[in-house]
Parts: C-alpha cells; sequence; structure tokens
C-alpha cells in the first residue's frame, strides 16, 4: 500500500552537514510506500551517495539531490519547486523519529486537510540538562500560543506552501517563524500532528544553553511583534 505516494520530504542541508546520513535510514519507508526525498545542498552530491542511499533501504528513484544557492530558505524553496508530491513535509537533517512519528504523519495525510500541521519537538540527548526546559517552553509556544518552528517539521499541501508565497528568502534568521504568521493571516489553522519529532542539543551545548536561549527569545519576540502590528493595521485599514 503506497501510503506516502503523495508526499515529498524536503530535507535542506548547511554547508558541510552530515546529520542527513542518520536520519535517511528512518525516512526510508517514506520512499518504499512511494514517497520522495529531496535532500537539497548548495554543493555536488557525495560520491558515495548511490552506495549509502542502498545501505539505508532507500527506494530507487526516490531519492534526490538538488543543488542549489546556499541558504536555509532558498534550498528549501528549491527543493518544493522540484517536487512531485501533493504534501511537503520539511525536515532538518539531525531531526530524529520515534515509534510514533510515522503513524502520526500517515493519520494527518489520510485527512487531507489545508493546515500547517508540526510535531512536538524533544532533544537529544538531555545535555545541557537545561534543555527540557526549551522542550517544554517549545510545547507551550506551539500547541498554545500557535507558533511551532522549522524543527518540529512543517507539513503542508504544496498549493498552500505556494499560496503562501513560499519561505522568505529575504530575511537573515526565522523564515520558518515567517511561515507560520503567513499561514495565519491567510486563515489557515496551525495544528499539531500527534506525533514527535526530536532534534540534536548540538546548538546549546556548543554555544551554550543561557546565550542560545536568549538569542532566540529575543529573535522571535522581535518577528513577532513585527508581524502583530501588520496584522493590526490591515485589520484597522480594511
Amino acid at each position: 500500500m503506497n501510503r506516502y505516494i503523495e508526499l515529498s520530504v524536503i530535507i535542506p542541508l548547511a554547508p558541510g552537514e552530515s546529520a542527513w546520513r542518520g536520519l535517511l535510514p528512518q525516512v526510508a519507508r517514506v520512499t518504499a510506500e512511494g514517497g520522495e526525498i529531496l535532500l537539497a545542498a548548495a554543493r555536488e552530491a557525495p560520491d558515495d551517495l548511490e552506495d549509502f542511499r542502498r545501505s539505508a533501504g532507500v527506494e530507487d528513484s526516490r531519492l534526490h539531490w538538488l543543488v542549489s544557492p546556499a541558504g536555509r530558505a532558498i534550498q528549501m524553496n528549491h527543493g518544493a519547486v522540484s517536487a512531485r508530491g501533493t504534501f511537503l513535509w520539511f525536515l532538518h537533517a539531525d531531526s530524529r523519529f520515534d515509534n510514533g512519528t510515522l503513524p502520526a504523519l500517515r493519520k494527518v495525510l489520510a485527512r487531507r486537510e489545508s493546515c500547517l500541521w508540526y510535531f512536538r519537538l524533544r532533544f537529544f540527548p538531555y545535555e545541557p540538562p537545561f534543555v527540557r526546559l526549551n522542550e517544554w517552553g517549545a510545547w507551550l509556544r506551539s500547541r498554545w500560543v500557535g507558533l511551532p518552528f522549522g524543527d518540529q517539521g512543517f507539513l503542508m499541501p504544496r498549493r498552500m506552501f505556494f499560496e503562501l508565497g513560499t519561505y522568505d528568502v529575504g530575511v537573515e534568521y526565522g523564515e520558518d517563524h515567517l511561515m507560520v504568521w503567513k499561514s495565519r493571516e491567510h486563515g489557515y489553522r496551525v495544528r499539531w500532528t500527534g506525533g514527535t519529532l526530536f532534534t540534536s542539543s548540538r546548538k546549546y551545548r556548543e554555544k551554550g544553553w543561557l546565550r542560545t536561549t536568549s538569542i532566540y527569545w529575543i529573535r522571535t519576540l522581535k518577528q513577532a511583534l513585527t508581524c502583530y502590528l501588520r496584522i493590526i493595521r490591515k485589520r484597522t485599514e480594511g
């Protein structure tokens, strides 16, 4: 049964990124059931890509390496343009699944709703231990405020993605955050799939938990205030 025949999984790769090698065996099930995987990078494919594809269990002709100009938003947009699926699932290279991730995905795809779907965020490993606070913060921010981030695996219909105008390539950060605001401005719901995605806590270990958390919150508040004021202004003028 081709449960994922309408699904395109788009994974942007940062310079020197290798975490996708750990993700590919997990997402291989998608290709076994009709879907496709698009790795969007600013470099040519590695020499061992074909051998690794086979060892990861990815179906032949279901894995595509795309070369585009650098920039996460640019690369994700490039993947979306090249995608053949009706639904687009944007994953970070260091995303990982648990036993409930793909079942939750299948249920959402079966519903065929035009929403911006996201997963609950968990970190691995719990180092530094304060990242547990970030998990709860992400849950409150996404579930109760309606502002998930891109590491929560955005899923939406391809038609909806292009109606929203794709990811904003003119910003230095927060293109995922801005996509959520655009979805809400266009009247689309932002909903939890019921599943979980894990992501690496590496940035907190390398750059410091307090510094990294503070930077994210300041940037988020700044962008959120700008978007909120724009919505209020449009409603007032309308």
